[in-house]
């Protein structure tokens, strides 16, 4: 997927996404039950998280077309909003699933009673992936971070940041050249992206067990829930949903790629989406349709919902879904892609 591509740039956040998701499998193998009830529970929250994601994302300035000033108070808000706004919720869900995994879960409420500051300490003390709570280059704990941006404790004098955090004896000064500023908000936004594909994926992998720990959710509620995240999983692969379209026979999905990597490629990554349509429609035939960054269709790959129901029992494995799919070329050479 385009957001693991990305990962091993940063080959640090990489190995943590890896470690991540390995606790979830884990805390799966340790107390299954106990591992999809923690992520029912804050399945509201991390919903409300990526409302705010897409507001957020919605609202968001170039910065390199900013006053130095400017451009410095939107990094340290885009902080303060990321971590307290979207990521609060994520780390709940990983300490519950550290708990699980090493014996001392804890009542999900009486976690999300714990402050900020005491989680992050927490998934520190807990977790074998620091760094993820205490991003380089600096070091300073999210929590801090999101102290600095929420209290304005910073200031530009010339080309250098003054930071402060902490208090009394405790407090700390740093000075940090301006232009690292977006570096680190980068960094710190790469982080989020890390655990919300992380929770994305291992949500969909097992929804429907994670399901039944919904039970108060309506037909149309958990439809809602479910499109959210595997809409977030979409999104975070670099295409936008123009349009989802559905009746009890038959249900379209429509993708937009928003890269400009090879598109022969790309559409081919897009057809991996007729199973998570299946997911959220369980419709009998399933329809992708692919199309380029500047919005002309490209391709339509179509399959039936008992191949689906194939893979979602482990008869058939998910790659081998490529040969069981139509494809049906809408531009270009039909020797670009394989058409059944």
């Amino acid at each position: 997927m385009i957001n693991l591509l990305r990962l091993q740039v940063d080959n640090w956040l990489f190995i943590i996404f890896e470690e991540y998701y390995e606790v979830f499998k884990e805390a799966k193998r340790v107390d299954k039950n106990k591992c999809f009830e923690s992520f029912a529970y804050w399945h509201h929250e991390i919903i409300d998280a990526n409302s705010r994601f897409w507001s957020i994302h919605n609202l968001e300035l170039d910065k390199n077309n900013l006053p130095d000033s400017e451009m410095i108070f939107e990094c340290f808000r885009n902080i303060g909003d990321i971590i307290e706004g979207l990521n609060k919720s994520y780390l709940k869900n990983l300490l519950c699933q550290l708990k699980i995994v090493n014996g001392t879960a804890q009542a999900f409420q009486d976690i999300g009673n714990i402050d900020l500051g005491e989680i992050v300490n927490q998934l520190i003390k807990l977790s074998k992936f620091q760094e993820l709570f205490s991003p380089p280059p600096l070091k300073i704990s999210i929590n801090q971070w999101r102290n600095i941006a929420y209290h304005h404790d910073f200031k530009l004098v010339n080309d250098v940041i003054f930071l402060w955090y902490g208090k009394g004896k405790k407090r700390v000064e740093l000075m940090i050249p301006k232009k690292d500023i977006l570096q680190i908000a980068g960094t710190i936004f790469n982080c989020f992206k890390l655990q919300k594909l992380a929770y994305t994926l291992f949500f969909v992998d097992n929804i429907e067990a994670i399901n039944k720990f919904l039970p108060n959710l309506d037909d149309s509620l958990r439809f809602e829930s479910l499109f959210i995240n595997i809409a977030s999983g979409i999104a975070s692969q670099g295409f936008e949903i123009i349009n989802l379209e559905q009746n009890p026979g038959e249900a379209k999905l429509i993708v937009k790629d928003l890269t400009d990597l090879n598109s022969n490629e790309r559409c081919i990554h897009a057809s991996q989406f007729l199973y998570s349509l299946w997911l959220m429609t369980k419709a009998k035939k399933l329809i992708v349709e692919y199309r380029e960054n500047d919005g002309v269709p490209k391709v339509l790959f179509k399959i039936n919902s008992d191949i689906c129901e194939q893979i979602y029992r482990g008869g058939i494995e998910f790659p081998d879904m490529g040969e069981k799919m139509d494809i049906i070329t809408l531009k270009g050479s039909e020797n670009e892609l394989r058409r059944d």
